[in-house]
């Protein structure tokens, strides 16, 4: 998402603020001087009350492009993507180009727009026929992979890596390191 447009809003919006805080306080400070001179009897009160209402309205068009700023700065943080977790993108929900709404988490047809998954740890669950089960030693390292899975073009898709098997309290834990993955 691009924050171009966004920025230059929040920009925009900035320098609109600066223009009307130094009017407000221009009013102010003409406010301040009209109400000596009526106190000194030299202004009429019409001017003191022009004076009241000049800074009222600058202060109301000074909260208004506030609020146009806080607008402005919202888009800005809509063009982020974040995550609860740390993880890896294991599934786009969205293609590049399409158009999301800001704060929806998921497409119109219920898809979200990541999947995020933690890789931190990850749980292989293997079957071995009893063969195979015998060979097993813990301590020892072992490659499995799926060479089975293959593309229409014959390039193997499937993960293949290296696991170490640990015993703890009874149960055989695996150490899984991926080298490599279609």
């Amino acid at each position: 998402l691009d924050p171009t447009d966004y920025e230059r809003e929040v920009a925009a919006a900035q320098a609109e603020l600066g223009r009307a805080q130094a009017a407000v306080d221009f009013a102010r400070l003409n406010l301040a001087r009209k109400r000596r001179g009526v106190a000194e009897r030299i202004v009429p009160q019409s001017e003191l009350d022009d004076a009241e209402h000049e800074l009222a309205a600058r202060s109301a068009d000074a909260r208004l492009i506030d609020v146009r700023l806080s607008t402005a700065r919202d888009r800005v943080r809509y063009t982020r993507i974040s995550s609860p977790i740390d993880g890896t993108v294991i599934q786009r929900g969205t293609e590049p180009g399409e158009v999301v709404v800001p704060g929806v988490q998921a497409t119109f047809e219920g898809r979200p727009l990541l999947t995020v998954a933690d890789l931190s740890r990850l749980l292989v669950k293997v079957e071995l026929n009893q063969i195979d089960v015998t060979r097993l030693k813990v301590d020892c390292h072992y490659q499995f992979g799926n060479k089975a899975d293959t593309d229409s073009e014959g390039n193997s898709r499937g993960c293949f890596g290296d696991i170490r098997i640990r015993e703890r309290d009874g149960f055989y834990y695996g150490r899984f390191v991926r080298e490599r993955c279609g």
